[in-house]
């Protein structure tokens, strides 16, 4: 790290004093030279008052799953000095930084802002800003800045102290830099193009006069050391390590070469505006062995691709070879940063949301309607549990016990500011996170929690659920519906199934309804003769809790019919919400709210085909309309459902106009947006998502 830049950092801050315009700002730095100088130059640029903490690592930085918010590997010294008043901005840069940001965010309570630079080897979606270069394959993200060449310019800010000048004054005009790396996991320094870049520069040298210098950092090998040190033995020729600094010599010297392994020194080269030629390096034994796998189609992750950057500096002729240097003009980037970091100070924090998803698609299509709805960024968390979840939320609490420990994993980190859950068994885990939290994480739940809903800051149900009037409870009469989206549809399908189109939805099976193979018959055959009496097509398609023998006399029973009829397998195409979308009418087994839910949000007309209950169904049923016969039968009681569809006017027969649909998404996203205090744009549920997560497939 450059001390005249931090000096100056430091000095700027003490003439300014810290003020209530003045963000506090602190920069984690760490054992690279040419990281720190990017950290130290955008604090500078900025122009706040800043701090530096120096992060310090033990082995245990080592083992992926220890680098957390716990700071195992960090020494204790270096935990000692994370400590309040938190800053407004913490600067970071690389993947083993980035715990020690989220926890002094943690402990801010989100009020600290993170910015890191470079690769943080993680999901961004928490960070308010990421700042790399090319050479990093991040996929594209509205946090994320991509800027040509690292941030900082050593050369413009160093002051050469007098025994520098003295020295430069030894070595003659025009000086020639060799700046040399070392070894990376993928790469290393090519000894025989170094050797070889070596003796052109002398010749250069014996042939027009200036001089050859050679400059090491931290990460060259002993032995490419001392071969420096002996092929440069000349009058005007020196091997340094220490002395003069690095940046003193970027800006004295009038030539550049750099071995390609250092993308900072590289850069910092470019940015003198003078002839920089690169040297090239060849591969580690890990390298080779993971470019022929590559070659292979094995898709290993690479972590940084440095042939793309020094391909991006050759294709914009911003280095040459040591034969032919390149000379260009680069704007500085660090003014580009300097304004971004600005603007994400600007804004009003973005709440963090975290759509914690299930084993149910219906669901999980329930919370991911909801998250879109909010118009705010949102991750989904795919949720597995393990045995302990049987116990249920009352006997579980507030843990994680009864996830896996991927799913553990999943939820490590800095905790959301919202959640969007749903069924019970995510119920602990909502509760362990609030906990944790200090009260901070607020929650949502959509269906049955199957404990009190003062637990939750809002309870999203539906009428077949059991729960007592609340004021933190929303009913509403059909769950919520993503609606279809408009992708690429299938034409022949479609041309082959003419309009009207009747689609027919079946379910399956629960512990209290039973789908009867001949009310299932007698309605496709109706829909079959509607066909053949009036025109169009019927289309039939299953579930995945369908039994088997009822699709194949379903498939025996379009095939028979001298009609356009077919049944689309499940998950085949087209599929279930392009069906959807194309049909004019909708019948559908009353089994499953999530499906009859789909169908009335279309606002087409939709007809429900009866179910029958099971044994334990009709006792249960029998038993609770004798004991308690105002209330619902646990865990949810369809027949509440149905009853509220009929009152509403939203179903009938396949044939009768409907009752607009409700705007559902209005009271639901209100009430979110006013727990979560975000300023997202609502979306209709039937618009595109906005998340910065993988969603369901």
């Amino acid at each position: 790290m450059p001390d005249g830049a931090l000096r100056q950092g430091l000095s700027t801050a003490a003439i300014r004093g810290p003020t209530q315009r003045d963000p506090t700002v602190w920069i984690l730095l760490g054992n690279r030279t040419g990281d720190d100088n990017q950290l130290s130059a955008l604090a500078v640029a900025l122009g706040w008052p800043f701090e530096t903490k120096t992060l310090r690592y033990n082995s245990l930085r080592h083992f992926p799953f220890l680098r957390d918010e716990r700071l195992l590997h960090l020494i204790g010294e270096t935990r000692s000095t994370l400590l309040p008043p938190w800053p407004d901005l913490v600067i970071g840069l690389g993947y083993e930084s980035l715990p020690a940001a989220r926890f002094i965010r943690r402990q801010s309570r989100g009020h600290t802002r993170l910015i890191q630079i470079g690769n943080p080897r993680c999901a961004i979606d928490d960070i308010d800003l990421v700042i790399a270069t090319p050479q990093y394959p991040l996929p594209d993200a509205t946090n994320l800045l991509k800027i040509p060449l690292p941030i900082g310019n050593p050369a413009r800010a160093v002051t050469a102290t007098q025994e520098e000048e003295d020295w430069l004054q030894s070595m003659p005009s025009p000086r020639r830099l060799v700046a040399v790396g070392g070894s990376t996991r993928q790469w290393k320094v090519d000894e025989r193009r170094l050797n070889l870049a070596i003796r052109h520069l002398k010749e250069a040298r014996a042939r027009s006069g200036g001089s050859v210098i050679a400059v090491t950092s931290r990460r060259t090998p002993p032995e490419i050391k001392r071969s420096l040190e002996d092929q440069l033995t000349g009058d005007a020729e020196a091997c340094v390590h220490d002395f003069p600094r690095f940046a003193t010599l970027l800006a004295r010297c009038d030539e550049f070469h750099v071995t390609a392994d250092s993308v900072s020194m590289l850069s910092e080269a470019i940015l003198t505006g003078r002839p920089v030629g690169m040297i090239p390096i060849r591969r580690s034994l890990r390298g080779q062995v993971g470019h022929f796998l590559r070659r292979l189609g094995i898709p290993l992750q690479a972590r940084a691709d440095l042939s793309g950057f020094w391909r991006y500096l050759t294709e914009n002729g911003l280095v040459g070879t040591v034969e032919l240097p390149v000379a260009s003009a680069v704007p500085d980037t660090t003014q580009v940063a300097v304004e971004a970091v600005r603007d994400i100070l600007k804004r009003p924090r973005t709440p963090r949301i975290w759509a914690l998803l299930g084993a149910r698609k219906g669901d999980n299509n329930q919370v991911l309607a909801l998250a879109e709805a909010l118009g705010l960024p949102f991750v989904c968390k795919q949720l597995t549990y393990n045995h302990w979840r049987h116990l249920g939320p009352h006997l579980l609490g507030a843990t994680l016990r009864s996830l896996t420990p991927g799913s553990r994993a999943l939820l490590s980190g800095d905790l959301p500011d919202l959640t969007i859950s749903t069924g019970h068994r995510s119920v602990a885990v909502v509760q362990s996170l609030r906990r944790r939290s200090g009260g901070r994480t607020r929650s949502i739940h959509v269906g049955y929690p199957r404990i009190s809903p003062d637990k939750f800051d809002l309870v999203i149900a539906t009428p077949e659920y059991p729960i007592r009037e609340h004021p933190n409870l929303i009913r509403i009469p059909i769950a919520l519906s993503r609606g279809t989206r408009r992708a690429e549809h299938h034409e022949d399908f479609w041309q082959s199934y003419p309009a009207p189109r009747r689609l027919l939805i079946l379910g399956g099976p629960t512990l209290y309804w039973r789908l009867s193979p001949q009310t299932v018959g007698r309605a496709l055959d109706d829909l079959l003769a509607k066909a053949k009496a009036h025109g169009g097509s019927v289309v039939v398609i299953g579930s995945p809790r369908t039994p088997r023998r009822l699709l194949l006399k379903a498939q025996e029973r379009v095939r028979s019919v001298q009609v356009p009829a077919t049944l689309v397998p499940v998950g085949g195409s087209p599929p279930y919400a392009e069906l959807l979308e194309w049909a004019d009418t909708i019948s559908v087994t009353a089994d499953s709210v999530a499906m009859v839910s789909d169908a009335i949000s279309t606002g087409k007309p939709v007809e429900l085909v009866p179910i029958q209950p099971t044994g334990a169904g009709w006792a249960v049923m029998a038993l609770m309309d004798r004991v308690r016969p105002s209330e619902h039968a646990p865990p949810h009681d369809l027949r509440a459902f149905w009853r509220a569809l009929k009152e509403r006017g939203l179903v009938g027969s396949a044939s009768e106009g409907v009752e607009p649909v409700p705007d559902l998404t209005c009271s639901a996203v209100s009430r979110a947006k006013a727990i979560v205090g975000g300023s997202g744009k609502s979306r209709s549920m039937k618009g595109p998502p906005r998340s910065l997560g993988k969603g369901l497939p």
